[in-house]
């Protein structure tokens, strides 16, 4: 019987992007569009694909306000399949333009992860598990020139689904537009041990139990209600083995309070 205690070598924690990759990152699909994309208090409509500007490819899409209440939300998700514990990092250039900008710093654009404990969860009720949050650009941006935005976070317990959001902020019906373009969002998971680095171990290839590294029972233990006195006479060695023993006899001895009386069963324990 070989009894071993491992210790777990990891490599590198992270792998290249695998999971939660997003449908129409770039809005070239149908020539330009917001398929695969759900809107969201697009009603002028102030949410929309358009080739007037690209960070790469045709078309891009654009955002602003909806002028319909102070603040007021506009903007676009894209939800994905994701495991608990999954590292999640949503990515999207934003431009705004000298001819169309920000007014002021209140508009604003953020770039959102929020992980859902249902699919197709509602936002703001229990479905949610939890939200990140940064601004790619606002009226301070620099103007006329693509702005990166990044934002990293880890998948909680009980995630079943994260989704981007783009969310245009408008505070009190203030002007200007974003241009969004080459929207990403990936997971990637630790991978799994890589090797296995023996600490310690027994084979148990003498004639005796090694004293050195096993203690040998010769007690009533108390704490788990036992019925059996533990004594040294069922414990050994044989054939690289070790060997443990009950049997149903009559037997007297102390228990762990130092209290003398008998016993109807016998065991063996060695403990380390």
């Amino acid at each position: 019987m070989r009894l071993r205690i491992l210790a777990l070598v990891f490599g590198c924690i992270w792998l290249a992007p695998a999971r939660a990759q997003l449908n129409n990152s770039g809005y070239e699909a149908a020539g330009g569009s917001l398929q695969n994309w759900q809107t969201f208090n697009n009603s002028i409509p102030n949410v929309l694909a358009t080739s007037d500007q690209a960070h790469t490819g045709g078309n891009s899409a654009k955002v602003f306000g909806g002028f319909n209440g102070s603040p007021n939300y506009s903007g676009m998700t894209q939800n994905r399949a994701t495991l608990q514990g999954e590292s999640v990092q949503a990515s999207a250039f934003a431009k705004h333009l000298s001819s169309d900008s920000l007014a002021g710093t209140n508009n604003r654009l953020a770039l959102k992860i929020e992980f859902y404990r249902v699919t197709n969860g509602s936002y703001g009720t229990a479905d949610m598990l939890a939200e990140h949050e940064v601004t790619i650009l606002d009226g301070s941006s620099p103007l006329d020139v693509w702005i990166p935005g990044s934002l990293i976070a880890t998948a909680p317990a009980q995630t079943v689904e994260a989704r981007l959001a783009l969310v245009f902020v408008q505070p009190s019906n203030q002007g200007g537009a974003v241009f969004v373009d080459d929207v990403e969002l990936a997971a990637t998971t630790p991978p799994a041990p890589t090797a296995f680095e023996l600490i310690w171990s027994d084979e148990f290839d003498g004639n005796s139990v090694d004293s050195s590294r096993w203690r040998v029972e010769d007690i009533h233990l108390i704490k788990n209600n036992e019925l059996q006195y533990y004594t040294p006479e069922d414990v050994w060695v044989a054939d690289g083995k070790l060997v443990l023993r009950s049997q149903q006899r009559s037997f007297q001895g102390f228990d762990e309070n130092g209290q003398f009386g008998s016993y109807n069963y016998t065991s063996g324990l060695v403990e380390t």
